[in-house]
């Protein structure tokens, strides 16, 4: 039998050990590397859910290196996105002759030279750390090559004047730009169109189809693979990105852009900066006409609200207003014409959303925040949007993510998207669970929706989390659930690690090097997350994350699927809450020598008849739901097995 091209690498045999002395080959690995291999030959479409520890990311680099074809990467994180550039595929290189690899970033992610210049008066910041920033900004200008914004430590990412710097689709002027030549996104895109590999993100390759719909040229280059790593991510993603949106954040960087502009050109309408501090303020009165606390809802919720009619009545009469004065400013600048456009589009947005007669085919919803707003136009179904790009015949397109399936059926991950993949293939983690991990699910623990259920909850977690010296993630579905338990362990002898506290990147890299750490998370820890070895044994799961019927987008979706004759629990809620639930469990075991315990405090998971799909599609691991014999169970796992209970009671 021929040895493919993949195996002559990955196999016992391969050249990828000379490389990489530690490489050890595995099977399930080969197999997906082949069957990518294949696909890339045939220009074929193929989704392959790859458990942890296979290598999925050598699994599809290697045969697309070797195709010599153009390649695109694609993921869901930075992350990973950073991994690839600067690990993985630097390693690769040794083995293949590939040209010219690039990673490119989203527009907002590099420096805008013209706005870091015209954005400089002192009236656009409201605080001296503002300014100070600026001027840290203005010194590492002058030394940069690249312009990407994360070589700046000394500026924080909340910083108020990063929107100010970086430039957007609306408020780039192109080729009238007069730092156009040195324009740092240009010449990351210029290095991007030469590559033989490009690694980006699924934002921007959203961002790319928009522009060759459009008929403006393309961002990407005319790869003939492209592969979509943490596919799991795309769905949601495109949503968001096929989404409009306003928004106090984008109205406010209009009404900043605009005063520059005035300030630098054009100083005759005196009126102007006027209107612009009256908008300002009508931004906060409609704030606060949605009520104080911070809420995500339906518009039509508060649609019909007399304060919320009141402001948006009056925001709408300025904006005309505002309108008016740019179109008379516009021919005068590049700047003021694109601030012209902008304002334009945005009346249009805000008039959609006063008009009653609303798009069935979207969902109108906004969301609150201490001191901003956001709304929302939300198309219900992307299908049609991505078909006839996703499924073009003269590429191969490969999607794999760890969590893709329900059971063996990948049709929840590719129909919302209009994938019609050539094959489907499911390959199933290494690791041994059944000697490794335990799964517990204590018996006596309280319905969910009992006001005592996250007290109880931490009371049986408690001698768990112990016994694992701390080292373990509490992951849960809410931020009242997070922030109670945080409430019930301050007083612990455990070192607390809460979401919101300080970024994601820092709280893991925290948590990695504390004794004794307990680290509190909602949905965004659930997923993207490493942590291996000891430094982590024990993951806590309040809930199964089944989406709020009364969210504004899962709402409409049901309806959706009420109206086509289809039963919305079993075709979307429940496949919802299976992937997200493989991906909480996925963040215990992320090596071969790990070892832990996964506490679920849903008892639905197993008296619910539909509990066996949620099993079906995890790894196998021994069930105990006496709390005696879980914590002997704990105890012994670092040594030994731990055989599953009989859970019919």
């Amino acid at each position: 039998m021929i040895e493919s091209a993949s195996l002559k690498i990955l196999g016992d045999n391969g050249s990828l050990k000379k490389v990489y002395p530690h490489f050890s080959p595995r099977a399930a690995q080969i197999e997906m590397a082949e069957s990518i291999e294949f696909a890339i030959e045939k220009n074929q479409t193929v989704v392959i859910e790859a458990g942890t520890g296979i290598g999925k990311t050598f699994a599809y680099l290697i045969p697309a290196l070797l195709s010599g074809k153009k390649i695109i990467v694609s993921t869901g994180t930075k992350n990973l996105q950073d991994q690839l550039f600067n690990k993985d595929v630097p390693l690769l290189r040794k083995l293949f002759p590939v040209k010219k690899v690039s990673l490119l970033k989203g527009r907002a992610n590099y420096l805008c030279l013209h706005r870091l210049e015209t954005n400089a008066p002192d009236a656009l910041y409201d605080s001296r750390n503002a300014q100070k920033d600026l001027i840290k900004l203005n010194r590492w200008a002058k030394l940069t090559k690249t312009g990407d914004i994360a070589e700046v430590t000394a500026v924080k990412e909340s910083s108020s004047v990063w929107p100010n710097v970086t430039s957007t689709s609306e408020n780039c002027i192109g080729s009238d730009c007069p730092c156009f030549n040195k324009c740092f996104v240009n010449k990351a895109r210029r290095e991007a169109l030469s590559s033989d590999l490009l690694i980006i993100n699924h934002h921007l390759f959203f961002a790319d189809l928009a522009i060759k719909e459009e008929g403006f040229g393309e961002l990407l280059p005319d790869a003939r693979v492209v592969v979509f790593d943490e596919a799991h991510h795309l769905a949601e993603i495109a949503t968001n990105f096929f989404s409009e949106s306003l928004s106090s954040r984008k109205l406010g960087l209009l009404f900043n852009d605009v005063l520059a502009a005035y300030y630098e050109l054009s100083q005759d309408l005196k009126e102007l900066p006027e209107l612009l501090i009256q908008m300002k303020q009508t931004l906060k009165k409609t704030r606060l006409a949605f009520g104080r606390d911070m809420r995500r809802d339906a518009w039509e919720s508060v649609a019909r609200n007399r304060e919320v009619k009141k402001s948006f009545g009056l925001l709408q009469g300025q904006f005309a207003e505002l309108v008016d004065y740019l179109n008379h400013l516009s021919q005068r600048s590049k700047d003021l014409y694109t601030c012209y456009e902008r304002a334009v589009a945005l009346y249009h947005l805000l008039d959609q959303l006063i008009d009653e007669n609303k798009s069935q085919e979207h969902v109108y919803w906004f969301e609150t925040f201490s001191q901003s707003f956001v709304i929302y136009i939300t198309p219900i179904q992307i299908k049609g949007e991505l078909q006839k790009f996703i499924n073009h015949p003269d590429k191969a397109w490969i999607f794999t993510s760890a969590t893709l399936a329900i059971g063996k059926d990948f049709s929840f991950f590719t129909e919302p998207l209009g994938i019609i993949p050539n094959y489907t293939k499911q390959l199933l983690s290494p690791y041994d669970y059944e000697k490794n991990t335990m799964l517990y699910v204590p018996q006596g623990l309280p319905d969910v929706r009992s006001t005592h259920f996250i007290e109880k909850l931490i009371e049986y977690a408690l001698p768990i989390i112990t016994v694992s010296k701390g080292r373990s993630f509490l992951l849960f579905t809410s931020y009242s659930a997070m922030n109670k338990a945080k409430d019930l362990l301050a007083n612990s002898d455990f070192e607390l690690f809460v979401q919101g506290d300080k970024t994601k990147h820092q709280l893991l890299e925290d948590f990695r090097k504390t004794d004794n750490a307990v680290l509190l998370g909602t949905s965004s820890f659930w997923q993207g997350v490493d942590v291996q070895g000891e430094a982590l044994s024990c993951v806590v799961i309040d809930k199964l994350p089944f989406a709020s019927p009364g969210e504004p987008i899962v709402k409409a979706r049901i309806d959706a699927i009420k109206k086509q004759g289809g039963q919305p629990f079993f075709d979307y809620q429940l496949p919802y809450a299976i992937i997200a639930l493989k991906q909480g469990v996925g963040r215990l075991i992320r090596g071969e020598q790990d070892k832990g315990v996964l506490l679920i405090g849903d008892m639905r998971l197993l008296a619910k008849s539909y509990g066996q799909q949620f099993l079906n599609s995890m790894a196998k691991m021994p069930i105990v739901r006496q709390h005696e014999r879980a914590l002997a169970c704990a105890k012994s796992l670092l040594g030994e097995s731990c055989e599953s209970e009989s859970v019919s009671n």
